[in-house]
């Protein structure tokens, strides 16, 4: 997995890619509380590149996901595949977090 993350003013833009797998998704979740330092107003997720998503990584997803809304920020999921934006969808996912 690689995460590079992009600053525009109150926008982030995380790019992620390979594979979120459990081992992954502690570098992911660490990696997401990090951005909450930059006091964005939204936060766009692009899954490209995402080959992978594991329940851990999905778990963490949301869990930052209430982490942004006492701030008012946003979080917006962004180019996902379309193999895992099905998983996604299939399991209702979208009620929760703003899948594009």
């Amino acid at each position: 997995m690689e995460i590079s993350v992009q600053k525009k003013e109150k926008e982030v833009i995380v790019y992620l890619k390979g594979k979120i797998e459990f081992m992954q998704a502690e570098t992911l979740k660490n990696e997401l509380n990090k951005i909450l330092d930059f006091q964005p107003s939204s936060v766009l997720i692009d899954m490209r590149d995402v080959t992978f998503f594991s329940s851990s990584g999905i778990g963490n997803l949301l869990q930052f996901q209430k982490k942004l809304v006492p701030v008012g920020a946003t979080l917006k999921l962004i180019n996902l595949n379309p193999k895992i934006k099905e998983l996604f969808l299939g399991i209702n996912l979208d009620r929760f977090l703003n899948i594009e």
